[in-house]
């Protein structure tokens, strides 16, 4: 996300930071290390300052600091784990929008009632979440038709002629959660990611959340 200033060739870039912390679990299902979820999720996005940058050598020209936090309690959202590997980490932010591009076309609802986040590390994390507190059936319904969405999107991500993702595929026509696992999306490692999920799901699940905690299936 950029912000640009009115002095000609100069640009600000903010700083924040996002983390998402599930809260509770209303159901849930594994496929092998393929872990997927509908639940709650709280919110801070965390804004550490901005920079102001020379855009015709990219050399920032000023640096200001801030300590602000914005908090959102008591989100309903839907993820999915999976385990770290390579392929997780090229394709995860693909597979974010795969996922959030994909659910407008199956799912009626605003663009805006929903946003999307993913991160890597020792637990990579795909979440898609509703953007009001308290829940508005998005993140319900996408836990009971997300293979139709990820079959959906990886047909006409193929189909494009793209190479990185566009909007023409699987990029949103404005995309205001950017560079959250990482700033580059990898199209052709979104669309393999995608389609390991798929082929663990093809397999039936062999776990079930129940009474707090997931059970053999």
């Amino acid at each position: 996300m950029l912000y640009f200033t009115t002095e000609q060739n100069i640009r600000t870039d903010p700083s924040f930071y996002t983390v998402l912390t599930p809260t509770d679990i209303f159901d849930g299902v594994t496929y092998g290390e393929i872990e997927v979820y509908y639940g709650v999720v709280n919110l801070t996005m965390n804004f550490s300052g901005y920079r102001i940058v020379d855009e015709r050598t990219g050399e920032p020209r000023e640096l200001h600091q801030t300590n602000e936090a914005y908090y959102q309690n008591n989100l309903h959202a839907f993820w999915i784990n999976v385990p770290p590997s390579e392929r997780t980490t090229d394709g995860i932010v693909a597979l974010e929008h795969i996922i959030r591009v994909g659910g407008m076309f199956v799912i009626p609802a605003d663009r805006f009632d929903t946003s999307t986040y993913s991160k890597i590390g020792d637990a990579p994390t795909t979440y898609y979440y509703e953007n009001y507190a308290g829940g508005i059936g998005v993140a319900k319904k996408l836990f009971s038709v997300w293979q139709d969405v990820l079959k959906k999107r990886i047909e006409i991500a193929e189909n494009c002629e793209c190479r990185s993702g566009c909007q023409n595929c699987i990029e949103p026509a404005k995309n205001y959660n950017s560079g959250n696992a990482d700033d580059k999306m990898d199209k052709k490692g979104g669309v393999a990611l995608a389609r390991h999920i798929l082929d663990e799901a093809k397999r039936g699940p062999d776990g079930r959340f129940q009474n707090g905690m997931m059970v053999p299936v």
